[in-house]
């Protein structure tokens, strides 16, 4: 069975952005996955460090935790800007099943799914860090094999810290 991956780019984008997602697509195709991503991820944005408009970045985040089509969001690269879509996909419950994947500027979208919807997710490397290391699937792949939805994680119950996004409340 082919799994997909949805690859999404909340953040910026670099001169390497396209090879990371071809490399990726080699790569995790010969362990059968299908990695789909927009045809705009890398589409012209306001500002030249941005992957593409905040527009789209948002539309593909929301529209990737709704979509029946693919279990898997993976980050293809951290940077900027994923805490400006926050207060908009905040504003949609994702579907429960989606295993999200990335860290560095990702972060801040884990903090909305852990927090605000009570989702697990994976700090793990984006697709541009994962391809880098060839020891990064088999690290992986009890996770990404696997059709179970649900790990039972301890819940940290020390906050001594303040979120300054109230997005995350």
């Amino acid at each position: 069975m082919q799994r997909k991956v949805r690859v999404i780019a909340p953040s910026s984008k670099d001169e390497n952005s396209l090879n990371y997602l071809i490399k990726a697509k080699e790569i995790l195709g010969k362990e059968n996955f299908l990695l789909n991503w927009s045809n705009d991820i890398f589409a012209e944005a306001e500002l030249p460090f941005f992957a593409s408009s905040k527009a789209f970045m948002v539309k593909d985040l929301i529209n990737s935790f709704q979509s029946d089509d693919e279990r898997i969001i993976w980050v293809i690269r951290g940077g900027y800007g994923a805490a400006n879509l926050l207060d908009e996909f905040s504003k949609t419950p994702p579907r429960k099943d989606k295993i999200f994947i990335g860290f560095s500027d990702a972060t801040a979208i884990h903090l909305v799914l852990n927090q605000k919807f009570g989702m697990a997710s994976i700090h793990g490397p984006t697709l541009s860090n994962f391809i880098k290391n060839e020891n990064s699937f088999a690290i992986f792949e009890n996770i990404l094999l696997s059709d179970k939805v649900s790990y039972d994680l301890e819940q940290i119950t020390n906050r001594d810290y303040q979120t300054i996004n109230s997005c995350v409340n």
